[in-house]
């Protein structure tokens, strides 16, 4: 089997005495789509960022392909991780070949210029994720579904091996949502993704990470981790797991409590 390309050793983060994450312990291996999950305030961003290499840990290690995080400089990181965050547009005006473009960054000097193969590889990008015809386009024209999209290429661009997505379908139609996560689970990467909506997760994604309070309450398949009690628990709603007819994964559906909150 060959070693995993994301390893956490009991990784946490305490601010000013307040645990945000306590120690964490898993592994993702390459082609893993796992999904983060848990209520308001459990800390998935916050694992997001540790991993990111945006959040110093307080304690433990985290490893990518082997070597250490925090021993990797922010380009080094940037060559290997690439995140997307809730949809944003740019401060600037700029196009979506530019946008795109950005994703070459960490492998430019200062004064490098774009190559014949780098112009493939940012309209390759591009049309992999339906965008060929919006080059020119202001990015600030564009629909949330394709500002997302259009953070994927640029992803693609950056040519990572691990994909971090923070609430990739925050604020989108249900079209979109779908598309997005179909999308991100075909490019090819490790992809970690903080999602609200568990009937996504099971879905799209083949492991979970059950987050509460900040620790890590269950981690393993979906069928591992979605189940009614642990679910009922941590959502504090009842709840019933059953696998959809017609796609055969499975359908989360909590139910309002009789009396009053």
């Amino acid at each position: 089997m060959p070693p995993a390309l994301l390893r956490l050793n009991q990784a946490s983060l305490s601010i000013a005495g307040q645990t945000i994450v306590a120690p964490v312990s898993f592994s993702a291996s390459k082609g893993d789509f796992i999904g983060i999950i848990g209520p308001n305030g459990a800390g998935k961003s916050s694992l997001l960022k540790l991993i990111n290499g945006t959040q110093p840990l307080s304690s433990g290690d985290i490893l990518l392909q082997q070597r250490p995080l925090h021993k990797l400089s922010s380009r080094q990181r940037a060559c290997k991780i690439a995140s997307v965050s809730q949809v944003s547009p740019p401060v600037f005006a700029l196009t979506v070949y530019q946008v795109a473009a950005m994703g070459l960054l960490p492998h430019k000097g200062w004064f490098d210029g774009n190559t014949s193969v780098d112009e493939q590889q940012i309209a390759l990008a591009l049309r992999q994720l339906g965008l060929q015809d919006k080059t020119k386009a202001l990015v600030e024209t564009l629909s949330g579904g394709e500002l997302q999209r259009l953070y994927l290429a640029r992803a693609l661009v950056q040519q990572a091996e691990l994909l971090l997505l923070d609430e990739p379908t925050n604020h989108l139609d249900v079209l979109y949502q779908h598309q997005i996560l179909q999308l991100s689970r075909g490019l090819g990467k490790t992809v970690l993704a903080c999602l609200h909506d568990l009937n996504l997760a099971a879905r799209y994604c083949n492991k979970i990470a059950l987050l509460h309070q900040g620790q890590l309450l269950a981690f393993g398949s979906p069928e591992q981790v979605l189940t009614s009690e642990q679910l009922s628990r941590v959502f504090q709603l009842p709840c019933e797991v059953k696998v959809h007819p017609l796609h055969g994964k499975l359908q989360i559906t909590f139910f309002a409590n009789e009396t009053p909150l």
